[in-house]
């Protein structure tokens, strides 16, 4: 796996007006693959600890949270190519071009440098992500995504290894396109609400003073983009992710979301996915992308997923959450950072339904996938916001993981998870 870093300073596209036709596509408890309650990696717990705890819902709260939530928001395609770059006169050039594409992530088939070689894949909007010698691969990787529908593949050899005689090459075989606007809206029928009568979420920077507390909590938030598959092949669907804990490494998202190994070697994060200025179309702040390392431990009823990420000293300074491990009080005043539809950062802070208040939290224990794990709220939410933390106002620790959206919507309570990871964090 390719873990080179990008960061990228790019032109935020409007994507308020497929809005409503993105309503709820991705947060909450429907299963698109098939998933046990195991977890997937050697490094997380040997069993489901909480499963008989927990127990299963009836058939019927079952079928309820199931008809509410049956699909990912799908944010991309793969499609197939066949391009070959090889050192002859010290520079060779190759273009993917995918009409329409939001951004283009390459599969390098294989990849051989030699010392002081690199290859600058470069994005339409000017992105650049370079390999060298030490990404060299023979049995394929995925190169970190760049924005725009054109990604630009170069590749130099050093002047010393050419009068060498060494060779130098790369081969692509398939490449990730993301969804236009209108492809996404193509790629997702609207399902059942999860706005709650108006929808009362802004754009983050629209909170960077009169609420700077909950701004500056909500950049430790992220948009995660992995394989719709647990097979790891196939669309690409997107969620909400979050850096937890201590050790810059560690983050958290939903089971529904990420689950499996086979979905890592695609998985990216992108932080700092934002306006930089309130209700604008003006460029994005300065983002960062990582990679997926490894999933520690997943959990089924709790639809949780703790993974790492690879390079986490460049998202450092976005620092991370804290858990509030006790049970949800009812009333709590409450807010959720997110990437709703996969679109720049907005936070949910007040509710219509709370007569313009603050959200706050209507239930604090419910059923959710097993028997009195969630808690419930009349926060707006969205597909793409499955994964997202809600944040308790007094303290700006973690209260719940939000994961299904029906209005009222549901977040697991954090003290049902709190014992599930604290061997991680």
């Amino acid at each position: 796996m390719i873990d080179s870093i990008m960061n990228v300073d790019s032109p935020s596209a409007s994507r308020r007006n497929i809005r409503s036709l993105l309503r709820s596509t991705c947060c909450a408890v429907g299963i698109v693959v098939a998933l046990t309650g195991q977890v997937f990696s050697e490094k997380a717990l040997a069993e489901d600890v909480k499963a008989q705890e927990l127990g299963a819902v009836s058939e019927s709260v079952q079928a309820q949270l199931d008809s509410a939530r049956s699909e990912l928001t799908r944010v991309a395609g793969e499609a197939s190519t066949n391009l070959v770059l090889s050192s002859g006169e010290g520079v060779s050039t190759q273009e993917v071009y995918h009409p329409g594409a939001q951004f283009i992530k390459v599969h390098i088939d294989q990849l051989a440098l030699s010392k002081g070689d690199k290859v600058v894949i470069t994005g339409s909007e000017g992105q650049k992500q370079i390999l060298k010698f030490r990404d060299n691969t023979a049995e394929g990787a995925w190169a970190i995504s760049v924005m725009g529908d054109t990604a630009t593949i170069t590749l130099k050899q050093a002047k010393r290894n050419a009068v060498a005689g060494k060779g130098a090459s790369i081969n692509i075989d398939r490449y990730v396109h993301g969804y236009s606007n209108s492809e996404i809206a193509q790629h997702n029928p609207p399902v059942e609400e999860t706005v709650c009568g108006r929808d009362d979420r802004e754009e983050a920077a629209c909170y960077r003073n009169s609420e700077s507390a909950a701004f500056q909590a909500s950049r430790a938030v992220a948009r995660l983009v992995m394989p719709c598959n647990e097979n790891g092949r196939g669309q690409m669907c997107t969620c909400t992710a979050w850096r937890v804990g201590p050790d810059s490494n560690t983050m958290i998202t939903n089971n529904h979301c990420l689950a499996d190994a086979r979905q890592i070697s695609r998985a990216e994060v992108r932080f700092n996915f934002q306006n930089s200025s309130c209700n604008g179309n003006n460029a994005n702040s300065r983002q960062t992308i990582v990679t997926v390392d490894d999933i520690l431990v997943t959990h089924y009823n709790l639809d949780m997923t703790l993974f790492t990420i690879n390079n986490a000293n460049s998202v450092a300074r976005f620092g991370s959450l804290n858990l509030e491990d006790r049970r949800p009080q009812r009333g709590e005043e409450i807010y959720i950072p997110q990437h709703p539809g996969g679109r720049d950062k907005e936070i949910a802070i007040f509710s219509d339904q709370n007569g313009g208040d603050y959200c706050t939290i209507a239930r604090p224990v419910t059923n959710g996938r097993g028997r009195n794990t969630d808690m419930n709220y009349n926060c707006d939410t969205e597909g793409g916001s499955s994964g997202s933390p809600v944040l308790l106002r007094s303290t700006n620790t973690v209260i719940g993981l939000h994961h299904f959206g029906r209005c009222n919507n549901r977040a697991v309570r954090i003290d049902r998870i709190a014992d599930v990871v604290a061997p991680y964090l």
